[in-house]
């Protein structure tokens, strides 16, 4: 299993969701279509400097058409969840309980970025580790783009240990992906397992 690159960041006092109450729900196939341009604006604020539009836009069509995201909408080992501010969607979450891997997955953890650095973030993560704990995992797992130095120094800080890279590709650019993890609180400590065998991702489905 590879999940693709999340983008966290530290909390900001200064935001909009100081004004507003952050819920966070489970994912309706109505939200299906803001979860994809959720995907595609926060793609390009964060990793449009080093990864080509066209190389964004052509791994979005491939990979998360709407028809691709109503099928792991009807996956039952997905987990998706929205962050609603106020009465709009402004964040989204996929996880994945991965059965072969013994692991539990945020494959996709993103935030707009007028509310990123909210705590948005932060929340989304908490109800990963809820899920994890209730699918009897001991810890969430998740890949970041090294690139994405914001996100994986922060997923550093608040207790992510990262054991492996692989190669990541969205189009036609390749970058190094950082895989690690998070035990769950109130969990035994962990056993880290071997490293699994990650493929160079090339465009292929999750």
């Amino acid at each position: 299993m590879i999940q693709d690159d999340v983008c966290g960041h530290p909390s900001r006092s200064d935001s909009p969701t100081a004004r507003h109450h952050v819920k966070i729900r489970v994912w309706t196939e109505t939200d299906l279509e803001k979860v994809r341009t959720i995907f595609w604006e926060t793609w390009m604020a964060t990793y449009s400097n080093y990864i080509p539009e066209s190389d964004l836009r052509s791994f979005l069509d491939t990979h998360y058409s709407l028809q691709q995201l109503h099928e792991m909408f009807i996956n039952h080992d997905v987990y998706g969840f929205v962050a609603e501010v106020g009465d709009r969607v402004e964040g989204c979450m996929r996880c994945t309980n991965a059965r072969g891997d013994g692991r539990f997955y945020v494959n996709s953890l993103y935030v707009l970025p007028a509310y990123q650095r909210a705590g948005v973030g932060t929340q989304l993560l908490g109800e990963a580790e809820r899920q994890a704990d209730s699918c009897g995992c001991s810890a969430v797992w998740l890949g970041v783009m090294r690139k994405n130095t914001i996100a994986y120094e922060w997923y550093r800080r608040i207790g992510f240990t990262f054991v492996q890279e692989a190669p990541f590709t969205m189009g036609g650019t390749t970058v190094t992906h950082a895989i690690g993890f998070k035990p769950i609180p109130g969990q035994k400590t962990m056993r880290v397992p071997p490293p699994i065998t990650i493929a160079k991702r090339t465009g292929n489905a999750n």
